[in-house]
C-alpha cells in the first residue's frame, strides 16, 4: 500500500508541474490536479503541503469560476477537513461548513446527496464543540433527507439512525436513543454495533438484570475485543450495584486488564 501511495505521490507531482507549464489557471484540469494533490498530502499526512495546494484550488476556483459553485462548496469541505486533522479549533471549520452546505442546498436543493453529505459533516463539528443542539437538528434533517433519497433500508438511512442514537446516548437521554436503536438493532450489519449500546442503557435505566442478562448473551457472539470489554465492565458494575461483588469482581478485572493505562474513573 505504501509503495502505491508512492507513486501515487509522484505521478501527481507529476501531473502539477506539466499542468502549471501546460495549461491556463482557468482549465478545469489544472484545478482538479491540485485539489487532487491536496487531498493525497493529506492522506499522506503531509498537511503543511496539503494546505498550501488547498489555498490555491480555492484560489483558482474563485478566480475562473466565483464562489457559487460545487467545486468550491467541495473543496471548502476539504479545508474543514484539513482543519480537523490538525485538531485545529472547530469554530474555524464552522463557517467552511455552512457556507459549502448553503452553496449545495442553492444549486441542488435538499434532496439531495452532497447536500446529505454537507448536513452530516457539519452535524459532526458540531458535536465535537459540544453544541448538542444544532448538532440533533441537523441529525434529524439528515434522517428524514436519507429517507426520501434512500429509503428505509439502505446503508446511508441506517448509518444516520446510529449518528442520531449515539448522539441522545452520549447525552443520557435514553428513552429517544431506544426509539432510534430499536429500528437497527436487528439489522445484521448494524447488531454488532448498537448491541452494546443496550446493555449500556439497560444500566443507565438501573436495569441490572436485564443488563446482566443482555450482556452475557452478546459476550457470545462476534464482537470486538474493546466492545466485549465495554460489556464485561457493564455486567461487574450492574452485579457491583445489586450487591453481589464476588460476581462483579471477573468481569470488572477482565475490563481493566484491557486496558493499558486504566484512568482514575476506571478503578
Amino acid at each position: 500500500l505504501q509503495k502505491k501511495i508512492i507513486k501515487a505521490k509522484n505521478l501527481y507531482e507529476e501531473a502539477y508541474k506539466f499542468s502549471r507549464i501546460k495549461l491556463k489557471d482557468n482549465e478545469e484540469l489544472y484545478i482538479s490536479v491540485t485539489n487532487n494533490l491536496a487531498l493525497l498530502y493529506v492522506d499522506i499526512q503531509e498537511y503543511d503541503l496539503a494546505g498550501e495546494f488547498l489555498i490555491e484550488t480555492i484560489e483558482l476556483i474563485k478566480k475562473n469560476y466565483g464562489r457559487e459553485n460545487l467545486m468550491y462548496a467541495s473543496t471548502l469541505g476539504n479545508m474543514a477537513s484539513l482543519y480537523a486533522h490538525l485538531d485545529e479549533n472547530t469554530e474555524v471549520i464552522i463557517p467552511l461548513l455552512i457556507n459549502a452546505l448553503q452553496i449545495r442546498k442553492d444549486i441542488l436543493g435538499v434532496h439531495h446527496t452532497l447536500y446529505l453529505e454537507s448536513i452530516i459533516n457539519l452535524a459532526e463539528a458540531y458535536i465535537r464543540i459540544k453544541k448538542y443542539n444544532q448538532a440533533e437538528q441537523l441529525l434529524l434533517n439528515s434522517l428524514e433527507i436519507s429517507k426520501d433519497i434512500y429509503g428505509v433500508n439502505h446503508q446511508q438511512y441506517l448509518d444516520c439512525l446510529v449518528k442520531i442514537s449515539i448522539l441522545y446516548r452520549d447525552l443520557n437521554l435514553d428513552n429517544k436513543a431506544f426509539n432510534y436503536f430499536d429500528e437497527i438493532k436487528d439489522n445484521e450489519k448494524y447488531a454488532r454495533v448498537v448491541k452494546p449500546y443496550y446493555v449500556q442503557l439497560y444500566f443507565n435505566d438501573k436495569d441490572y438484570d436485564k443488563a446482566i442478562v443482555e450482556g452475557n448473551s452478546l459476550l457470545n457472539e462476534n464482537i470486538s475485543a474493546d466492545y466485549k470489554a465495554e460489556v464485561h465492565k457493564m455486567i461487574g458494575e450492574s452485579y457491583f450495584m445489586k450487591g453481589d461483588y464476588d460476581s462483579a469482581y471477573p468481569h470488572l478485572k477482565i475490563y481493566l486488564d484491557s486496558k493499558a493505562n486504566p484512568s482514575e474513573s476506571d478503578l
